[in-house]
């Protein structure tokens, strides 16, 4: 009883925290996150027509900042004084599409000329095609990103004073005792780690107990993730805590994997479209239709050539200023819905496709390796065009490569230290194969698979 009235007493003095302190903390310490969800927040409740002109003239704004500062699109500042009294769209057509290929070649020339190298960070994506991108992005975006995240955590529910389970990348530390900066962090932000690289049944049960204990009601992650912890429950008949929402991110919410959580939790899941690179693209409603987040981007279907009305989805993304990406193929498919939703918000519709589904590698002992691990481990390494890990058996893998004619000896170097690097992070007595091939072939549904096991029940 005393135990269970500490309990109660810690999680309601967090949520105070979390609603009056954290905010201004915020402005303090010159985050802003707080300010774009304000700004962000009251936008999909506006009619359509007025999200469209607010999603025109950002579009408009941000072409004439490329053409002006970008050198890359340097060549349109003329074409910029020409067209100042042409429709964006037709301006928009002037701009080509990029690829990761395209960035790659011209890395230097794609970065504004209002900001110094210095004064920008650098990313990695793989996203679901094995193909590494570098990229930079300016001090902002990650605060936008964050705010992006909150208005559509509070479609399902979600207020900026309500803890969230975040499953996502990195390797269980549930271990020991936090120290107290670590603790006071993560209950004023609300945020909650669950690393979910590599995890077992124990560890699945320690996320649990943590759930519980911290009456989280709102879980954030990989699909595949929440799928194996509804897997465990069915297969232990241990009790789930009660969950308010699930929001799957980063990978394809197969249909079976949503009826599943969806059965398991009780609870919606709300699957959200983005990359690391281009956040927030759309996100689904209570409804069940994905809204295409238009004040943030703004998409083109490229009808695709197998006439079923499937298209390459191109975006230009409204939020990195530093190196703007726009008309970029992100390599995923899509089409437009017509009509709006009955959910009330302004925002234009749209369905996935052929989405992102790679395989989880197994140790001998049952531990499951998320497939993005193998993503980090290959960011930072020039010189790739695609890769692809195959699992044979429990102790050997195999690593096909594409290489550029440029890569370098550093690079080199690193692929020829991934063995022990793997070996060491994931403590698997594991050998890695590395072969370098011309290209790596697409299987029947055209989309790309970086991580592919071999094993029978994977």
């Amino acid at each position: 009883m005393k135990n269970s009235m500490m309990k109660s007493f810690t999680n309601s003095t967090c949520y105070i925290l979390r609603k009056y302190v954290a905010p201004g903390l915020a402005v303090l310490t010159g985050r802003k996150r707080y300010t774009y969800y304000s700004e962000m927040k009251s936008v999909p409740a506006l009619p359509h027509n007025q999200i469209e002109k607010m999603q025109q003239d950002k579009l408009q704004y941000f072409l004439s900042y490329a053409a002006e500062h970008v050198p890359f699109y340097n060549n349109l500042s003329d074409v910029l004084k020409v067209t100042e009294n042409v429709d964006v769209l037709s301006f928009l057509k002037y701009f080509p599409i990029i690829t990761k290929k395209t960035i790659h070649e011209n890395m230097d020339q794609m970065v504004s000329r209002k900001y110094t190298i210095e004064e920008l960070s650098l990313g990695y994506s793989g996203g679901s095609t094995g193909s590494l991108l570098k990229y930079y992005f300016d001090k902002a975006l990650h605060e936008k990103s964050e705010a992006v995240l909150m208005r559509m955590f509070s479609w399902g529910g979600w207020s900026p004073a309500d803890p969230v389970a975040m499953f996502w990348g990195g390797f269980h530390e549930l271990r020991g005792r936090d120290q107290l900066s670590t603790r006071l962090k993560r209950f004023i932000s609300g945020r909650f780690l669950m690393p979910a690289y590599t995890y077992n049944d124990e560890i699945i049960r320690q996320w649990l107990k943590i759930i519980e204990k911290y009456e989280i009601r709102y879980l954030y992650g990989y699909a595949s993730v929440f799928y194996n912890i509804s897997l465990f429950q069915k297969r232990t008949g241990v009790r789930l805590p009660k969950i308010n929402a699930i929001f799957s991110t980063a990978e394809t919410l197969l249909p079976h994997y949503r009826s599943t959580i969806e059965n398991a939790f009780q609870c919606k899941v709300y699957n959200q479209y983005g990359s690391r690179e281009v956040q927030g693209i759309a996100c689904e409603c209570e409804k069940g239709n994905m809204h295409i987040n238009s004040d943030l981007v703004y998409p083109e279907f490229i009808p695709d050539n197998s006439g079923d009305n499937i298209h390459r989805l191109v975006v230009t993304s409204f939020l990195n200023f530093g190196m703007p990406f726009i008309r970029y193929d992100i390599g995923d498919y899509a089409s437009p819905k017509e009509g709006l939703c009955g959910c009330g918000r302004g925002f234009p519709l749209m369905s996935m496709h052929i989405g992102r589904t790679n395989d989880h590698l197994r140790k001998p002992d049952g531990e499951i390796i998320y497939p993005s691990y193998f993503n980090k481990v290959m960011f930072g390494i020039d010189g790739v065009s695609l890769f692809q890990f195959r699992q044979k058996d429990f102790h050997n893998l195999q690593l096909r490569l594409v290489l550029h004619t440029d890569i370098s000896v550093e690079s080199r170097k690193l692929i020829s230290n991934l063995e022990t690097r793997i070996r060491r992070e994931l403590d698997w007595d594991v050998a890695l194969e590395v072969h370098e091939v011309d290209k790596i072939e697409l299987p029947p549904s055209g989309k790309h698979r970086y991580v592919i096991c071999e094993l029978d029940y994977a």
